[in-house]
């Protein structure tokens, strides 16, 4: 374990979650708390460069690195000695770290020195570290050992210090090309996932985009369903969901969502998450990305969860989550995978936003029903549209939450299955579960998409 805890290193920027972790701190009190009410301060304000523990250094020559994104960060070229470090930066990277594990060590990033033969630091040290992109965290740099006189470091840290205090909402993507985070051609692919641009969610009065820039960065994500169309999803015509018809009657109510998933697990963006405010889910929209599962949500179809073999569209009653009658229409296995992803993505991407979940407690109690309290820019992390206004994103909610509890796609989705239906055996309404119950070793809560 390392010796330093968060805000040890950068006192500037408070702790991205509830808890500070120290050597003390165990794995498992550490999920606990990340999957609860995280929180995160906005840490662009103040951001870089910053103090990080180096955790394992090495070597390279230059003339023969011919690949990465590091040859673009030498002026004069790549001869010469380049130096990488894994280090970790308390602040940011606050899961714990067993300095004798290769693939704990492993999963921080990894900085490259900014030019060629730079000091090199030892394992254990302080440096100083930086990012190419604050915004998404990436391309990060090594500027050098903390407290050295070596005048290149000096410069260097000079010039990370001034690009610090450069406005950092200027040159907004434009409104009709929707920001992918890393994406060429408004199309990025993580891992087995793929978020493609659509159509931009337009004022029709003004006929102009809908929203307006962001004064902050967001600090949540509002998961909703469509809950729209059933009749022509019953009919068979609109199987992915409804996407389309979503989007025209959002559009009618001057309404809009940054991200949208599918029944077939295609992960659609419409928006610049960092900087355009929709109107989605009031009070929350000035500090939120809206992501949109489409799903009709209420069916006519008949029940069929407990089918063998099962059937692709699930359908149930609809206790568990109304305590009354009706059908309602279950996300489909793919687009609970795909948000599930879509959420990690965007927590690794928007260091504003914590992986935290304001309906799971510290004691890993999950609430179903509507919670009183929630406020923005206190409640932070993970929140379904349900807990405060109508009933929706609660499934795709709790699915996620199995799956950074180190679930696997089959353990969640049948602990889901379970869930619901024994609430719909027992006739209620479901109100608290209790995920402690489930047992199994959390080892997914910072998944990555590679």
């Amino acid at each position: 374990m390392t010796k330093y805890g968060s805000g040890d290193l950068n006192p500037q920027a408070r702790a991205l979650v509830t808890r500070e972790y120290t050597s003390d701190s165990t794995f498992d009190t550490f999920i606990r708390d990340a999957a609860a009410r995280a929180t995160q301060e906005d840490i662009f304000a103040n951001a870089g460069p910053f103090k990080a523990e180096v955790l394992r250094v090495w070597k390279e020559d230059g003339t023969n690195i011919n690949s990465g994104f590091w040859t673009a960060l030498f002026d004069d070229g790549v001869e010469g000695e380049i130096i990488f470090i894994k280090a970790r930066i308390p602040e940011i990277h606050t899961y714990p770290v067993d300095t004798d594990d290769v693939k704990s060590i492993e999963m921080h990033p990894t900085f490259v020195s900014k030019k060629p033969g730079m000091t090199e630091p030892q394992v254990g040290t302080i440096v100083w570290v930086d990012y190419e992109d604050r915004r998404n965290l990436t391309f990060p740099i090594y500027l050098g050992p903390v407290n050295s006189t070596d005048d290149q470091v000096s410069q260097q840290l000079n010039e990370a210090l001034r690009l610090a205090a450069k406005e950092l909402y200027n040159n907004p993507a434009s409104p009709r090309k929707p920001f992918i985070f890393g994406g060429g051609n408004h199309k990025m692919r993580i891992g087995d996932l793929t978020i493609q641009s659509d159509d931009v969610f337009m004022n029709l009065r003004t006929n102009k985009p809908s929203g307006y820039k962001r004064k902050k960065p967001p600090d949540t994500i509002i998961i909703h369903e469509s809950a729209a169309g059933r009749v022509s999803f019953d009919a068979g015509k609109i199987p992915d969901g409804g996407r389309k018809l979503t989007h025209k009657i959002l559009e009618k109510k001057t309404l809009g969502v940054h991200f949208g998933v599918d029944r077939y697990g295609k992960v659609f963006q419409s928006a610049d998450p960092v900087h355009r405010v929709l109107s989605h889910a009031p009070p929350y929209n000035d500090v939120s990305v809206a992501i949109e599962i489409y799903n009709p949500f209420n069916t006519g179809l008949a029940s069929n969860y407990k089918n063998t073999p099962e059937p692709t569209d699930i359908v149930m009653p609809a206790t568990p989550l109304h305590g009354k009658g009706g059908q309602i229409l279950i996300p489909s296995r793919k687009q609970l995978e795909s948000a599930y992803k879509l959420i990690i993505h965007l927590t690794s991407t928007i260091p504003s936003i914590p992986l935290g979940f304001p309906a799971l407690d510290s004691s890993l109690i999950y609430t179903w029903g509507n919670m009183e309290g929630l406020k923005p820019g206190v409640s932070k992390g993970v929140i379904a549209h349900g807990h405060f206004h109508h009933g929706d994103g609660k499934v795709i909610e709790f699915y996620s939450i199995l799956r950074i509890m180190g679930m696997s796609p089959d353990n969640a989705w049948s602990t889901l299955m379970g869930v619901m239906g024994e609430s719909v055996d027992k006739g209620r309404k479901l109100k608290k579960t209790n995920l402690g119950n489930y047992g199994g070793k959390i080892a997914q809560a910072f998944e990555h998409f590679s």
